[in-house]
């Protein structure tokens, strides 16, 4: 997993590559095609991370370190909040309060192009996924096309949270949520109303949404195959998003150097507390690429962070990992679901500034076949307080997970699955 460092401001991105034991993912791998995302799950002040990966499981790096030195540990079985729920192949997370109830939900983009919504139950500091089910589910039945990913975010200034899906062909398919921010309903937008209309996000794209340059606006931020990552700014507003593609030095991510890392998934975060977005990206392989924001809330700059300045640097999700994030278990920090045909929970036993990441042991997730790979996203979907997760699936279906408990990884290491509730499409 590549991190970039914003060494610029909020208003002036610039990012360097962390390299070596700098990245606090380093040591890592999450195989091909690892998709991060990036979250206070549990409550801490700190980010943890999810990762998606190529079989549509999902890793869990717990923030073991703190808001500004992260240290991420990967968290098992139980302890992952995610570890029974799978997406299809390529599972791409997105961490999002989807239903306003001020905890973090999931929405999972796959190979098949569908979205699954993972419902939390559980609460800000104890997240409790379960696949959301009937009318809850706002994704059931979606299709899209081949290799569904997306990002959630008001792009409208409405106060609810609405969804960008790519997928495997050059396009981006913009939902509106014309319900609610607890009765979310979501309809396209196309033509000439759409704001990416005309825009090339690349093939296999995977959108991650982030105000990158604290104008008040959502700016978008693209991987895809080539494994860099495209940045669309917002010049429009918070109520009527307009977006242009930034190019050569505009783009404070066109320092970063793709080796072998293919099929990049974005998911941005302030993993060091310190008060800009940092960014963890998963690709093909499974591992986790840090970068630092070096830079400023309003002038970005990023460096990559390797070996054990990584804290995702020992973990491997096998392959096209996918990450998203959020603090599940509410104290403070963020940890990670990583998606990489199943659901893999990382808790950080770190600090809002210096994570550490450690794989939950046990999880009521063990038992449920997402599918690889997948992409899920941690967010509020019902409006109830917590976290839930809705997981897109190779299939092009989407999973959600809603939490029945009010902490997301309530429950996890004693495998109480209870808590949760699931519907795949």
């Amino acid at each position: 997993m590549a991190l970039f460092r914003n060494t610029g401001s909020s208003s002036a991105p610039a990012y360097v590559e962390v390299t070596g034991s700098a990245n606090p993912f380093f040591g890592f791998d999450y195989g091909p095609s690892a998709k991060p995302a990036l979250a206070d799950l549990d409550g801490d002040g700190d980010l943890d991370a999810v990762i998606g990966e190529t079989y549509g499981e999902f890793f869990y790096f717990r923030n073991t370190g703190d808001a500004t030195t992260p240290a991420f540990l990967p968290e098992f079985n139980a302890a992952n909040p995610f570890d029974e729920l799978r997406a299809a192949f390529f599972s791409a997370p997105v961490l999002v309060d989807i239903d306003a109830d001020g905890d973090l939900d999931a929405v999972v983009g796959e190979l098949y192009g569908s979205l699954r919504g993972f419902s939390n139950t559980g609460s800000t500091a104890a997240p409790a996924f379960v696949r959301a089910s009937g009318s809850v589910s706002v994704f059931t039945g979606a299709y899209l096309g081949y290799r569904s990913a997306l990002g959630m975010a008001d792009l409208d200034g409405d106060g609810d949270v609405d969804a960008v899906v790519g997928l495997m062909h050059s396009s981006l398919h913009y939902f509106a949520n014309t319900g609610s921010a607890t009765a979310p309903s979501y309809v396209e937008v196309a033509g000439t109303n759409d704001p990416f209309l005309g825009l090339d996000p690349g093939v296999y794209s995977a959108p991650a949404l982030a105000d990158l340059d604290n104008d008040g606006d959502v700016d978008a931020i693209i991987g895809n195959r080539s494994g860099g990552l495209i940045y669309f700014v917002n010049t429009g507003s918070s109520s009527a998003p307009a977006f242009v593609p930034a190019v050569g030095t505009a783009n404070p991510f066109s320092i970063i150097v793709v080796k072998y890392e293919y099929f990049s998934k974005p998911a941005l975060a302030d993993l060091d507390a310190d008060g800009d977005l940092d960014v963890v990206i998963g690709e093909q392989y499974g591992h986790l690429r840090y970068f630092r924001n070096t830079g400023t809330p309003t002038t970005p700059a990023f460096t990559e962070e390797t070996g054990s300045a990584n804290p995702f640097a020992a973990f491997d999700a096998g392959g096209y990992s996918s990450p998203a994030l959020g603090d599940f278990d509410g104290d403070g920090d963020v940890d990670a679901l990583i998606c990489a045909g199943g659901l893999c929970h990382l808790r950080n036993t770190g600090t809002p500034t210096t994570p550490a990441f450690v794989v939950v042991s046990a999880s009521p997730f063990d038992t449920l076949a997402i599918g690889y790979p997948s992409s899920p996203l941690v967010v509020d979907v019902d409006g109830d307080g917590d976290l839930d997760a809705v997981v897109g699936t190779e299939r092009g279906t989407i999973g959600f997970f809603r939490s029945l408990s009010t902490v997301f990884d309530d429950g996890f290491e004693s495998g109480d699955t209870s808590r949760w509730s699931q519907t795949v499409p």
